[in-house]
């Protein structure tokens, strides 16, 4: 069996990092979901704090014994990754007018995720713990519901490698970050100049006449 790609968590925020479970978002021929399944859902949400081990455990054991409400979760998480990185889209773009409202399906997402949570805690905050494959999508909304209400939103960037689309929260002292990593998309871009650098210095032998 062929292990499920891991990304490198790079957003700043686990929202963002929802959003960049596709690889190559912008090129057709490399793009890639890392979430191709339930259990791959499950383990990212493990991976990246929402859950833990024991608590993975049990929601793979019941999205094995249920496995029609497993692929609805999966459906919904995937949704709503979609549905936010077309809002960031517009933010990231510029594009969204002084009035911007989410979606209709992203709004529903959000208000159920609401709904299922209880507000706890000194700054209070919205907590769901997930015990049925279909507490993945609303327990990832709240995650989204932190994005959006978050002061930094308008820290949000694009990766400037025109392939990658990944989006991160740029805390950079004044606010340069280019790059979803320097040492991916950065190491390209730098070899990519270096080696047009390298061939525009390079001499050109002249051409030779005559007879063979």
């Amino acid at each position: 069996m062929i292990a499920t790609p891991t990304p490198e968590l790079i957003g700043g925020h686990i929202a963002l990092d929802l959003v960049n479970t596709v690889s190559w978002r912008p090129d057709n021929e490399r793009r890639r979901d890392n979430l191709p399944d339930f259990p791959a859902l499950a383990r990212w949400c493990c991976r990246v704090g929402l859950l833990d081990d024991a608590g993975t455990h049990e929601l793979l054991t019941a999205a094995s014994g249920h496995p029609r409400l497993a692929q609805q979760a999966w459906h919904d998480a995937r949704v709503l990754r979609e549905h936010l990185h077309e809002l960031l889209t517009l933010l990231v773009d510029d594009s969204a007018p002084p009035d911007t409202i989410v979606t209709p399906t992203l709004h529903n997402l959000l208000v159920d995720a609401l709904a299922r949570s209880d507000l706890i805690g000194v700054p209070m905050r919205w907590q769901l713990t997930a015990y049925r494959p279909t507490d993945l999508p609303p327990l990832l909304a709240l995650q989204v519901l932190d994005l959006l209400q978050t002061p930094q939103l308008h820290l949000v960037r694009r990766c400037h490698d025109d392939g990658c689309g990944w989006l991160f929260l740029d805390r950079t002292r004044n606010h340069t970050r280019r790059w979803c990593s320097s040492t991916d998309c950065g190491n390209r871009d730098r070899a990519r100049r270096h080696y047009a650098r390298h061939r525009d210095q390079t001499p050109h032998k002249p051409r030779t006449t005559g007879t063979q």
